[in-house]
């Protein structure tokens, strides 16, 4: 699929597997799949998944790093599937990480490495390939607040794009970023869009009573999910739920979920200061819980700024649950016109769009219909699918010795 074409694909390209899928021996870095990487992780572990499933033939084995924690996810499914699981004794921050995949490369006969995020991605004797997630850090300037910070950024992007035959993102707004911003050429990219896990589901009310009451969450709300950092937005949806009247607030407060950081405490410090009582800060929800806590919800909002794609817009449509989102490129690109949108900058426009969400009933009765549809267009088979067409770019690539910007 071209780069910046119009629209993230919502069909599986054709003929996906080719025959020389039985001689690959693909090897992908999953020491990602831990507590400390919740989003990355779980796109390594249902990509890992879903490629077993689509291309048995083809041998898959996954870096894992059994030192770091990790509560969320079930590796005897995946090796249930074939996938092999390949210890190793780094984790990816470590300085030894190269080493071990380099390493294990060369042991196991790889025909292409598969880096899931730019800290993995470096010379190999093999055909490789890198996820680029967003350029987030070069697109929004508040995004990391320290310029050490982002100097490495540029770095490690510098170095993973200079190493990698071919790359894929998930959008086409990250496609087009990365040929804009880092010219690299749009033949050389993959759009490959992600989707919810099939645990995303709704959830019957009476269990999604017991995870509210378990978790101390009011009967009713509305749920932002995400980190607090500084391109989600937070504050503004704090300030935008403060101007709500309370017969516009439906009985809801304002529920936030998501791992905090204590440098990035501007949502956290508005809300003591607006009402107290109408904003929750729930933390890290467990992944078994997440479903619940979507279900329970009234209405999802999304407030980015920017966003390399946007998964909690098709969870919470997953769910059944109505969605309103940021109009950004990227969100109008993944919510495929299934959310209501406002301008991310303009407080009041939020409010209203909020409360349309929460009170127009024939509105949200749209929105859930809309958004299931969507979310059914997207699935792990597609991502597998299309994944697998990267592949044999970045394998053809490198036969014809077509590597660089």
């Amino acid at each position: 699929m071209d780069a910046c074409s119009s629209e993230v694909p919502s069909q599986p390209a054709p003929d996906p597997v080719t025959k020389d899928t039985a001689r690959t021996s693909v090897v992908i870095d999953g020491r990602y799949i831990t507590d400390y990487y919740p989003g990355i992780g779980r796109y390594v572990f249902n990509l890992a998944r879903a490629l077993a499933t689509a291309a048995p033939e083809q041998h898959l084995s996954l870096l894992v790093d059994r030192g770091e924690r990790q509560t969320r996810f079930d590796f005897r499914s995946l090796e249930s599937c074939g996938v092999s699981l390949v210890p190793v004794r780094s984790g990816p921050r470590s300085v030894l990480g190269h080493l071990d995949i380099r390493r294990e490369c060369r042991r196991l006969s790889a025909t292409l490495f598969h880096a899931p995020h730019i800290l993995s991605a470096g010379r190999v004797a093999c055909p490789s390939l890198v996820t680029v997630h967003d350029l987030i850090p070069m697109t929004e300037p508040g995004a990391l607040t320290s310029f050490r910070h982002r100097l490495f950024f540029r770095a490690l992007l510098r170095r993973a794009l200079a190493s990698a035959t071919a790359v894929i993102t998930p959008s086409k707004t990250v496609a087009c970023d990365l040929n804009a911003l880092c010219g690299v050429a749009s033949e050389r990219i993959t759009v490959v869009p992600e989707a919810a896990d099939p645990s995303f589901q709704p959830i019957p009310q009476e269990q999604c009573a017991g995870v509210r009451e378990r978790l101390g969450l009011p009967e009713r709300y509305i749920l932002s999910v995400g980190t607090d950092r500084p391109h989600k937005n937070l504050s503004r949806l704090v300030e935008a739920w403060g101007l709500l009247a309370d017969e516009q607030r439906s009985g809801c407060h304002l529920v936030i979920a998501g791992t905090e950081d204590a440098r990035h405490a501007q949502a956290r410090k508005r809300a003591r200061e607006l009402d107290p009582k109408a904003v929750q800060f729930l933390g890290r929800v467990d992944e078994r819980d997440l479903a619940a806590v979507y279900s329970g919800a009234q209405l999802v909002v999304q407030p980015s700024l920017c966003e390399g794609f946007g998964l909690p817009l098709i969870e919470a449509m997953a769910c059944r649950v109505p969605v309103a989102c940021s109009r950004t490129p990227v969100f109008d690109e993944v919510s495929g016109g299934a959310a209501l949108k406002f301008d991310p900058t303009d407080v009041g426009d939020m409010r209203t769009a909020i409360a349309r969400a929460l009170n127009e009933e024939q509105l949200r009765e749209q929105l859930v219909s809309r958004g299931v549809a969507r979310a059914n267009e997207l699935s792990w088979a597609q991502t597998a699918k299309l994944t697998l067409g990267a592949y044999r770019k970045a394998r053809r690539r490198h036969a014809a010795g077509d590597i660089g910007p």
